[in-house]
């Protein structure tokens, strides 16, 4: 059993900052909860010696499906929880997921030591849609924090506007200015370019991206499905030589935390990553060694595995006694651009030291202290802090530590 984006995938289930696996079969849905770092687990606050290496938990059934059930993962309401989106009956809505946190109670009063879901809510209004179409994308156009829908109708792109626990308005028709050179009839799947939907001039709404070998474009949200006219993008790389560019090979993320998406391209030999110059330019290329083989590409998957913030390359090696994940982390172990030293010129040094808020989350859980609040996402703070006087050699050191959110 492999990591496969349908059967076994990366789910943030419970809203933790920390995505875990979740197997669905026909039967039951499985959760195998991301512990992050092993590093997170030190008893010392100085900087760790030790590799990171990423620790799971063992897998917990998380939704024993009756027969013909099927659902989908999404967060209906843009809170950072994740619901389940099903059928039942006529009637299409969303169930409220209840989580496993012992001595805690659900919205409906019931203990959650057993998880699963509940607390059927239909929705108002909800598209007749083939939520299967390979040209389906659940994206939020218009910056409100929900998932809306993009999908490709013939030569026309058309979204339905969430409204979260009602549904989805009627559908219209997107409007892409009076640039011709964009076929919607493409979009998700060509021979020789590739188009996503990304955020790329970090303003938080997502564009339509065009990449091919030596040129990126893309055309800017301007919010409720209008889009203006293309940008392109200065310094474009070429990916690969002529007649070996894959664009299976092609990956689009934000991996320096600064809201820009960059461009990772996985080459023979080494992985190339391309930083996003505030949506106009692209930096020099970083290179690291791609331990990945050909038969890798099209299940290496872009997540935080080690609950820091920042992401990496991994893929998964089915083997009889069970799953091994194999990674690459893109960035090092501390995010970018964090002020880690300050000089005031005069003898005075203060060093900064960072940690995500994922190692406090987890160490309290681990002690039996779980959070009455949390974060959907890593957030950096300061961990350690020390000040030293270079001409009297004196240190003075404060640590840190957060709890609830």
């Amino acid at each position: 059993m492999g990591i496969d984006g349908s059967q076994v995938s990366f789910v943030d289930l419970y809203g933790e900052g920390l995505p875990g696996l979740l197997h669905r079969s026909p039967a039951a849905w499985h959760y195998k909860p991301n512990l992050g770092d092993a590093n997170f687990y030190r008893e010392s606050a100085l900087p760790p010696t030790e590799p990171s290496q990423p620790t799971m938990g063992s897998w917990k059934t998380t939704l024993e499906a009756p027969a013909g059930f099927s659902a989908r993962l999404a967060d209906v309401d843009g809170d950072g929880a994740t619901e389940a989106v099903a059928e039942v009956g006529n009637t299409t809505g969303f169930y409220d997921l209840a989580e496993p946190m012992p001595g805690t109670q659900s919205s409906s009063g019931r203990s959650t030591n057993a998880p699963g879901y509940e607390n059927f809510r239909p929705f108002e209004v909800y598209p007749n849609l083939n939520w299967n179409d390979p040209s389906l994308r659940m994206v939020d156009l218009d910056g409100d924090g929900l998932a809306d829908v993009l999908i490709t109708e013939q030569d026309v792109l058309t979204w339905y506007r969430s409204r979260g626990q009602e549904g989805y308005e009627a559908g219209q028709q997107v409007s892409l200015g009076q640039d011709n050179d964009f076929e919607p009839a493409h979009l998700f799947s060509n021979e020789t370019e590739s188009l996503f939907l990304a955020d790329m001039s970090g303003d938080g709404l997502t564009d339509i991206v065009r990449v091919r070998n030596s040129e990126v474009c893309y055309w800017p949200n301007l919010g409720y499905g209008r889009f203006g006219k293309r940008v392109v993008m200065s310094q474009s790389p070429r990916l690969d030589y002529e007649g070996q560019y894959d664009p299976r090979r092609l990956r689009l993320a934000d991996l320096q935390g600064t809201g820009t998406t960059d461009l990772i391209y996985l080459g023979e030999g080494q992985i190339q990553y391309w930083s996003n110059q505030a949506g106009s330019a692209y930096g020099a290329p970083v290179s690291l060694a791609n331990p990945f083989s050909h038969h890798d590409q099209e299940s290496l998957h872009l997540t935080d595995l080690l609950g820091r913030g920042t992401l990496v390359l991994v893929t998964s090696d089915p083997l009889p006694e069970g799953m091994r994940l194999r990674y690459v982390d893109l960035t090092g172990p501390e995010k970018p651009f964090l002020l880690t030293q300050i000089d005031n010129g005069v003898g005075g040094l203060t060093r900064l030291q960072y940690a995500p808020s994922t190692q406090y989350y987890r160490r309290d859980q681990q002690a039996g202290k779980p959070w009455a609040t949390r974060l959907p996402f890593p957030v950096q703070v300061l961990e350690r802090t020390e000040v030293y006087d270079q001409i009297t050699e004196a240190r003075f050191t404060t640590v840190y530590a957060y709890h609830h959110g």
